[in-house]
């Protein structure tokens, strides 16, 4: 007699149960209502956060722009959707939606580096969920393929921004800001692109 394996238990739990449970030490989202547990992350992601944030944190620190936070924050979109992006950034006029714990509410720019496991979740539902909620840009990018794409919101819709004849891009919701696209993949040394952005 063939033995009959059941189907995998789907855990569903609500916002703040998610938010009381999820785990300290690994990436986990939220997502229509289910935990989801991230693979760890690649060499090359990682290189390409660290130059992102360090480059981002240094502009918005300088200018006081706003907060801007790394992957293990819980961004809180619905009782069904809780995200935790690379990289947020909240403008100043809106920090009040940055708790001890969470972002309660869509932030200003999310930003998804892109892996196998995460890659259609993060251009699917995501991407959708973030557009209704209103984050007013979405970042993607991926460090295998060198794809970088740039997303605003245009009436409950992204719509897809690309860089200028330079290869540059410039954002509308961190003012001034502006990437090369060239440095996502060379990363050249801090205080190179802190010259080119006019912070030194």
């Amino acid at each position: 007699m063939a033995t009959v394996v059941p189907p995998p238990t789907v855990t569903r739990m609500t916002d703040q149960e998610f938010l009381d449970l999820a785990p300290d030490d690994r990436k986990a989202e939220l997502i229509d209502g289910e935990m989801i547990m991230a693979s760890p992350a690649s060499t090359l992601h990682e290189e390409l956060f660290a130059f992102l944030f360090e480059m981002l944190r240094i502009y918005v620190r300088e200018k006081d722009l706003g907060r801007l936070l790394g992957s293990r924050t819980p961004m809180r979109l619905s009782e069904t959707e809780v995200y935790e992006p690379d990289i947020v950034f909240v403008s100043k006029e809106r920090e009040s939606i940055v708790k001890r714990t969470y972002i309660d509410g869509p932030a200003d720019l999310v930003i998804e580096i892109l892996s196998r496991s995460t890659a259609y979740v993060d251009r699917g539902r995501k991407l959708i969920e973030c557009a209704l909620a209103g984050v007013r840009e979405y970042w993607l990018f991926d460090p295998d393929q060198h794809i970088a794409e740039f997303y605003r919101l245009r009436d409950s819709r992204y719509e897809r921004v690309p860089a200028d004849e330079d290869g540059v891009y410039r954002s509308e919701v961190v003012p001034g800001f502006w990437l090369r696209l060239e440095w996502l993949w060379t990363q050249p040394k801090p205080l190179a692109v802190a010259h080119e952005l006019g912070l030194i």
